[in-house]
């Protein structure tokens, strides 16, 4: 059996494959009939997901559970992850927070570390 290029295979082609794969799976540890028995499949359900034919995700998950292989699922039901680029911009949204300004602007002047109200002119120094 040729490995398949899923990425640059039409849907059909790819469901061959993948009927394909589970029946070689399905004939090295018994017979159809056996398969059909032990998983309650019907043996013309499991013909058509044989030849890559449409049927239900339930005879693909009863099929691959019967065979023990659910680790095939696993990546496909894991939590997509996140976009790189998407997580770097959450997380410079987290780290930058807005500066606060101050509501209002201080009243007073400092010269030489003594407050005042008013405002000093240059040239005079207030005492």
């Amino acid at each position: 059996m040729n490995p398949i290029n899923f990425r640059a295979s039409a849907p059909h082609a790819i469901q061959q494959a993948i009927g394909g794969a589970i029946k070689a799976h399905v004939l090295q540890t018994s017979t159809i009939s056996d398969f059909s028995s032990a998983s309650g499949i019907t043996r013309s359900s499991l013909y058509r997901l044989f030849k890559g034919e449409s049927v239900g995700i339930d005879v693909l998950v009863i099929a691959l559970q019967t065979l023990n292989r659910l680790d095939l699922l696993e990546a496909l039901a894991a939590p997509p992850k996140q976009n790189p680029v998407d997580l770097a911009q959450s997380s410079i949204l987290q780290v930058s927070k807005p500066i606060k300004r101050p509501t209002q602007r201080p009243t007073g002047f400092i010269l030489d570390g003594i407050a005042t109200a008013q405002k000093p002119k240059w040239g005079n120094k207030i005492k």
